[in-house]
Order: structure tokens, then C-alpha cells, then sequence
């Protein structure tokens, strides 16, 4: 159904990519990194003007792969065959009653007049008073709860599974809620090594769980920290835990590097992974600095130790050591590939070199063993286990979640630590915009301020 005078928006995909050396260039600073390898385009915003022949077929591919799921998925549900999709899409933009005539809406009508559909159909009576609406996570629940009393007791013990999350960067220490300050100015979670590692060791230790469920949602982020997190993972298998992985919107780069050396990895088709590959570096801003007339004076013990300085670009000895450096990451990372997906080295390279994938293509490369979000996940490892299905698992999430009680006060203690920074923070605001304006949105935005004033939750 669609609304009279709405309009189905299907036209296609467009990517379109920000490069920034020029600009940055205007400004006296210039990107200098080190990559492995050449489909490894992370960095390529800052140190282009154009995409790199390597980053568009990357691009390319990936695109047209999700291009093809797409047409192919609507293709089915609808019943046209992909060609007439595929027409559809090159027109764009259908109004109601274009929509009608492709078939991409059945019906045009107002919602009251859906609802009293329902209701007839359901009922028999257009006006009747007896049906419930309920909003779709309630609904779940009664659903479940219903689905559970009319299926026979259990007899048997169930199997106790943890399942652990890997959400956001990859990073050494805790891992962060995005409401939290995340580190050099990145948004979103962050997914601690120490946290998870040690939830995967707890797991591990725990004589009553039978296997691990690991969902990542990751673009990648610390070596380091995703060769902790693996080593973890390693452990648990050791102690004769079996390990799941299961895949959400992404898993590349160190969020695939954990993964690698799983018993079993699903992930859905549409699923970013792989790019297995490496990229570091610095920004030079010695031209920047001549540009503002600001001289750095000073001097350094150690050939290599001005290797992190922004003042200036590697030098030769300096770039030998970030090769060396990239290129060791990268060989470890293709090796642990290898070993942990039973390829030879020649066909991890051919399918590494820092190139994403979809989870289908990763699926016909070798890179995971099945297609499938978490209901999957949760029904593959019930048979791995010899269980019927996945009613016969106890799912236990750790490290246990916080309280909103818990996170109020992490995220009050996080403000706090700003100290004095934050209270002139509060009083150029407070100057410039008005303390009206100011307790107003601190009331709706509270997670923008710092806050001192002593607190009372209750």
C-alpha cells in the first residue's frame, strides 16, 4: 500500500567520493602514508584528487554486487523478472499510480483506511473495537512468549552459549558507547580489546558453556588489538569451546582479523569484509606552518625519533621503518588468513591485497562458510552443538550490559573528567548564546555538556 500522491523513489545507486589533496594542499598539508595494498583505499580521501585504478574496481565491484542483490531480491518478491527490474530502476522515480502500473505498489490508500482493512479481515467488521495494535517489539514479545507455552517442555539440559559483541574501532583497553569521548575525534562505539578479550576468557573458563557467538560490526582499527581479541579466541577453542562468528553490516580489516580463526563464520550478503590489508602514516604540515609564519625550533636524540612529528614528512630512514612496519602487519594478517580458513598463501593474496568484499562474494571466495544474519547464526550453532534447533541454546551476553543506571553514571563520570576545560566551555557558551537557550537544550541534549552541579539520581 502507499499513501495517494506519495512517490516510490527507486533509482539505482550513485557513489560519490570526497578527495581532498588539493584542498588540503591549499592549507600546506599533505598525507604521508604507507599502504598494503593497492585496493587498501581508506587513506585515499586525503592523498588524492581521484580515485586509484585499484579503489574504483574495489568500488565497483562492491557496488555492483549489492546492485545485483538488490534487483535480484525485488525481481523475486514482486514477481518480474530482473530485466523488467532493471528497466524500472533506469526510470527512477514512479508517482502513485506509476507505481501501481510496474508493480512496485499494489494498492494506493490512506492509513485509517488499511487499518480498517485489517480489522475486516481479520474480524469480519470494518468498525470493529476488538483488535489490538501493538507496536512491533511488544508484539515479540507476546509472540514468543505464546510460541514458547505451546511447544513441548524441554527435557533435556539446554546448551549455554555466550554471545559477545564487537561493535565499533577496534582499540587497545575498554571499549566506549558512543555517547562516550571516543579517541582523535572518532564517532561511534568502541570496541575495547580488554573488554572483549577478557568476556571471551571468562567464557572460555566457564565449565558450563559450550560455544561462543562473536558479533562483529567493525570496520577494523588496531592490529594490536584485534591480534588480543584473536588470542582470546584461540583460548577458548583450546578449552574445547566451539566459536561462532557472526557478521553484521561490516567485519573488514581488524574486525576480520579476529575473525579469521573462528570454527564456523556467517554473514549476511550484503556484509563489508575482508580488506585484508594494512595502511599507516602521518599528516605533514611543514608547509602549513610556513604558509602561517609559525617556526618549530628545537632538536631530537635519535635518527628516527621525529618518525610521529606532524612538523615535518618521513624521511628516508623514517619511511623505511614504516614500510618495514606495514609490511610485517600485512604478512601476519595474510598468514593468520591462511591458517585460520585452511587456504594456501597464493590464494589469500589473490583475494587480500587490501580488496573489500561482500558477504556473497566473500562466501564464494572462502572468506566465511554461510550466508546469514544472527537467527542463522543461532540455528548453525545448534547443530554444530547436535541440538535440534536454536531453542535448545541458553544465549548469555557478556560482559554482562550495563544498567541505564550504569551508563547515566559512566557517561557522568566521562563529563566530569573534562574539569575546568569544561566550565569555560559552559561560560563562553552560556555569553555568547544565553542561559535560556542554553538550560533549554542542555535539557534536551544532555550528553553535549559538561556537567559539575552535584546530581541526584532517583
Amino acid at each position: 500500500w502507499m499513501q495517494p500522491v506519495g512517490m516510490v523513489n527507486f533509482s539505482g545507486l550513485n557513489v560519490q567520493m570526497p578527495f581532498l589533496k588539493s584542498a588540503l594542499g591549499q592549507f600546506g598539508i599533505k598525507g604521508d602514508f604507507v599502504k598494503r595494498k593497492e585496493y587498501k583505499s581508506a587513506m585515499e580521501t586525503f592523498t588524492e584528487d581521484q580515485m586509484t585504478p585499484a579503489a574504483e574496481e574495489n568500488m565497483r565491484s562492491l557496488i555492483g554486487d549489492l546492485y545485483n542483490q538488490v534487483i535480484e531480491t525485488v525481481a523475486h518478491e514482486r514477481g518480474r523478472s530482473v530485466d523488467e527490474i532493471q528497466k524500472i530502476i533506469d526510470k527512477g522515480i514512479y508517482m502513485d499510480e506509476e507505481s501501481i502500473e510496474v508493480g512496485l505498489v499494489d494498492k494506493l490508500g490512506y492509513g485509517d483506511q488499511v487499518i480498517d482493512e485489517m480489522k475486516e479481515r481479520i474480524t469480519g467488521d470494518r468498525k470493529s473495537e476488538d483488535l489490538k495494535f501493538l507496536m512491533l517489539p511488544k508484539y515479540a514479545v507476546i509472540a514468543k512468549a505464546e510460541k514458547k507455552a505451546s511447544q513441548p517442555p524441554i527435557t533435556e539440559k539446554k546448551s549455554k552459549v555466550a554471545l559477545i559483541n564487537v561493535f565499533g574501532a577496534v582499540v587497545p583497553g575498554e571499549s566506549q558507547a558512543s555517547f562516550q569521548a571516543a579517541p582523535l575525534g572518532m564517532g561511534g562505539d568502541m570496541a575495547g580489546a580488554a573488554t572483549i578479550s577478557s568476556a571471551i576468557y571468562d567464557a572460555a573458563d566457564d565449565k558450563e558453556v559450550e560455544a561462543l557467538i562473536i558479533r562483529v560490526s567493525s570496520p577494523g582499527g588496531s592490529p594490536v588489538a584485534s591480534e588480543t581479541i584473536r588470542r582470546a579466541i584461540l583460548k577458548a577453542k583450546e578449552e574445547g569451546k566451539k566459536v561462532i562468528v557472526s557478521m553484521s553490516d561490516v567485519a573488514a580489516s581488524g574486525g576480520y582479523w579476529l575473525a579469521a580463526d573462528a570454527d564456523h563464520i556467517i554473514c549476511l550478503p550484503a556484509t563489508i569484509t575482508g580488506s585484508i590489508g594494512t595502511v599507516g602514516g602521518k599528516y605533514d604540515l611543514s608547509e602549513m606552518w610556513t604558509k602561517l609564519g609559525v617556526n618549530w625550533d628545537g632538536f631530537k636524540i635519535g635518527k628516527n625519533s621525529s618518525i610521529w612529528s606532524f612538523n615535518q614528512g618521513f624521511t628516508e630512514s623514517e619511511k623505511e621503518r614504516m614500510i618495514a612496519m606495514m609490511d610485517d602487519i600485512y604478512v601476519k594478517f595474510t598468514d593468520i588468513v591462511s591458517k585460520g580458513r585452511g587456504l594456501t598463501p597464493e590464494q589469500v593474496e589473490e583475494i587480500a591485497r587490501g580488496r573489500a568484499w561482500t558477504g556473497k562474494q566473500a562466501l564464494e571466495i572462502g572468506l566465511v562458510d554461510e550466508l546469514g544474519g544472527l537467527e542463522e547464526t543461532y540455528q548453525a550453532t545448534a547443530k554444530i552443538l547436535g541440538k535440534p534447533d536454536k531453542e535448545a541454546l541458553e544465549i548469555t551476553v557478556l560482559p554482562k550490559p550495563k544498567t541505564p543506571l550504569e551508563q547515566i553514571m559512566e557517561l557522568l563520570n566521562q563529563q566530569a573528567m573534562a574539569g575546568a576545560y569544561g566550565v569555560k566551555i559552559m561560560e563562553a557558551v552560556e555569553t555568547t548564546v544565553g542561559p535560556v537557550n542554553v538550560e533549554l537544550d542542555r535539557l534536551q541534549s544532555p550528553q553535549n555538556y559538561m556537567v559539575y552541579e552535584p546530581i541526584s539520581i532517583q
